[in-house]
């Protein structure tokens, strides 16, 4: 009682405005309401999960099992007995997968290799909402702190899905799923505390809506303590922040159906910031962050007499990140319909337009050319499932993108499904992907190094400065890649999913150095940094997903992937990090789960992971091992207290480093929480 009494005198002082918010939601907790979400979640069969719906691989529905595509599905009952309390923690159980923690507030997640603060090559979506930032075409994670109880589930295709989502989505796409206002009437609360996660406090209200609706509102408010630095002492890198929203869903008569949401947060983070001095060197000082925005989404579908489903989607998003001084305003409109003109036939198609302007201040460091910005995208996209008889089926897509930035961009996509026998099937698949440049690219100036004088050799000093390429020549990163799977399933007992990849890359970025001149106020050199595509490369790979239950309530998950990254600059290259990427993709990691039932009340459930060493280009990081453990217990119908332990197989190991090298990286300690979970 003491330390809860605490951490909430200090939440107070931190976020006086969210609490008040939060106050109101919970005074406004209705306790007369009937309890419609305490029963213990049921645990899916293997047939029901190789059954489940997911939309991923082609925007249809089709289960996991005819998924022509290197599809994964965390449930929400995987992350309820993962212990996880952020997205990316959850997401660690998918092959293919590279997620590694660089500090407290910040991740590295990215799927077959590329990973890094600034992975580019993975598209993330939260509802079928775009959530990467236009900016630099990467996902800031600890904006996508949503209420984990909220999450239906999370599906992953590993490879190209650029023929259903565009472009960016090249390595991988990962879709977060939250569930239906009507799924979550009643109340919640939830509270965590410990140690370096302070806490973590979350509250929810459901109802009715008119005659045909529900709706939900709810809050969320983390505190994260310091990390440590990689010699052992406390990191400035503590984050707290929060979030309010609400979501309605319902229907409009018998064939149309609706979906609203909206969302406001504000993050505060701490980071070690390292910056060049004008005179040479550089000076490392401590800041803090902010980061706010908000959303707005609806959504409206019509189911048609003929089977046909045609869906309008809108949505307008608002960012501001301190830390890059800057603003982003996003409309985005997406429309599709799906149809069967015949037995054989399943059509789809569809388009969407996108208007993003955004406002960078310049900074000592950092500026964009110009300040302010407006851009466009364009998109249409078809797919055709062809039902070729009771075995085999092939699946034809191609989306056509018009951006700002490199024009016309044409990604097609072909997979062949071939159902073996009632336990097996075989896939194979070819796509084409494009990653288009961002406005970073191709507008950002950033002053990376600076070299003190030297005189005679050199009289003034020297500033490294990354610029960005707004030449016609510099162009999209292209993707050819093939695949191959194949899955089995024995009874309800053992599933097997084994996928293989050869990626082919054409114009990689690299970063070449230009010829120095003489700035404009005469008391430095500058030396450009040019953004180019001058790379090509190639990356291969297999994953294994293995789901075996010797007893009905006890269950083994295994995660294993294998992959290798090959970069070749081009001869005319002068980069010499080009090949760097090839050191920060692990070779081999694996991730082995327990779930046990120990009776009806009282779950166990341990998490074994390894991952291989990176070799960065500076030090690299050792291999480690990690072991979670969740023991939950429901004394009552509707309420779990679970003690969560993290990262236990040692005090503290590193895992990443920001490979641009600015922030400084921590080592991710172990950890202790205690969850309380009440459903009323």
């Amino acid at each position: 009682m003491i330390m809860t009494t605490r951490y909430l005198r200090k939440a107070l002082r931190r976020d006086t405005g969210l609490w008040w918010g939060l106050g109101g939601l919970i005074l406004g907790l209705p306790l007369a309401v009937g309890a419609t979400d305490t029963k213990r979640l049921k645990t899916l069969s293997l047939e029901e999960l190789a059954q489940t719906p997911v939309s991923i691989a082609t925007r249809q529905p089709q289960s996991v099992a005819d998924s022509a595509a290197a599809v994964f599905v965390v449930s929400r009952d995987d992350i309820r007995r993962s212990g996880a309390s952020s997205i990316p923690e959850a997401l660690r159980m998918v092959p293919g997968l590279n997620v590694a923690r660089i500090n407290a507030s910040t991740w590295a997640v990215s799927a077959r290799g590329f990973n890094g603060r600034f992975a580019n090559k993975l598209l993330v979506l939260m509802d079928g909402r775009t959530v990467y930032s236009p900016l630099f075409s990467g996902t800031y994670w600890n904006v996508q702190d949503a209420l984990m109880e909220d999450i239906e589930r999370i599906e992953v295709i590993r490879g190209p899905g650029a023929a259903a989502w565009g472009a960016n989505a090249v390595n991988g796409v990962i879709n977060i799923i939250t569930r239906s206002a009507e799924d979550t009437r009643g109340n919640l609360a939830t509270l965590s505390l410990g140690d370096p996660k302070r806490g973590i406090l979350g509250v929810r209200h459901g109802g009715a809506l008119g005659k045909g609706g529900s709706y939900r509102i709810y809050g969320k408010y983390r505190d994260q303590a310091d990390g440590e630095t990689f010699a052992g002492i406390p990191a400035h890198d503590a984050w707290h922040g929060g979030r309010l929203g609400f979501r309605a869903d319902g229907f409009l008569g018998a064939n149309d159906s609706y979906a609203v949401l909206g969302e406001w947060y504000r993050n505060h983070k701490d980071q070690s910031i390292q910056t060049p001095l004008p005179q040479g060197g550089s000076d490392v000082h401590q800041e803090t962050n902010r980061s706010d925005g908000g959303h707005l989404l609806g959504r409206w579908s019509r189911a048609h007499a003929d089977t046909a489903v045609s869906t309008l989607q809108v949505y307008f998003d608002y960012a501001y990140q301190q830390e890059s001084h800057s603003e982003t305003r996003t409309l985005d409109l997406d429309f599709q319909h799906r149809f069967a003109p015949s037995g054989m036939h399943q059509w789809m198609l569809g388009g969407g337009y996108r208007r993003v302007r955004d406002t960078v201040e310049r900074s000592d460091i950092l500026w964009m050319s110009p300040a302010d910005s407006t851009h466009q995208w364009f998109s249409a996209f078809i797919q055709d499932q062809i039902r070729l008889d009771s075995a085999w089926r092939l699946d034809l897509g191609a989306r056509m993108d018009r951006n700002d930035f490199s024009g016309w961009e044409f990604q097609p996509s072909a997979r062949l499904f071939w159902r073996l026998s009632p336990q097996g099937s075989l896939w194979a698949a070819a796509s084409r992907a494009v990653r288009t440049p961002s406005r970073s690219e191709r507008n950002l100036s950033a002053l990376y190094q600076t070299l003190p004088a030297q005189p005679p050799q050199r009289p003034l000093p020297v500033w490294l400065v990354l610029e960005g390429n707004n030449t016609p020549g510099f162009d999209s990163e292209v993707l050819n890649a093939y695949e191959l799977g194949w899955r089995w399933r024995l009874d309800a007992w053992l599933s097997l999913d084994l996928s293989g990849y050869y990626n082919d890359y054409r114009n990689l970025r690299t970063i070449e150095p230009r010829s120095l001149r003489l700035a404009p106020r005469l008391d430095h050199l500058t030396a450009p940094l040019t953004l180019g595509n001058l790379m090509d490369g190639h990356s291969y790979g297999l994953e294994l997903a293995a789901d075996w239950r010797p007893r009905p309530d006890w269950r083994w998950q295994l995660a294993y992937t294998y992959a290798r990254l090959h970069l070749a600059p081009r001869p005319e290259s002068r980069d010499p990090l080009a090949r760097a990427g090839e050191r920060q993709t692990p070779r081999q990691q694996l991730s082995l789960r327990s779930t046990y039932d120990l009776s009806a009340a009282l779950d166990l459930d341990l998490w074994l992971r390894y991952t291989d060493g990176l070799d960065a280009p500076s030090e690299g990081i050792p291999a480690y091992w990690s072991l979670d453990i969740h023991l939950a217990w429901r004394p009552h119908e509707g309420m779990e207290l679970a003690l969560v332990g993290q990262d236990l197989l040692d005090k503290a190991h590193p895992e990443f480093r920001d490979e641009s090298g600015n922030i400084q990286s921590t080592q991710i300690p172990r950890g202790w929480y205690l969850q309380g979970r009440w459903n009323f």
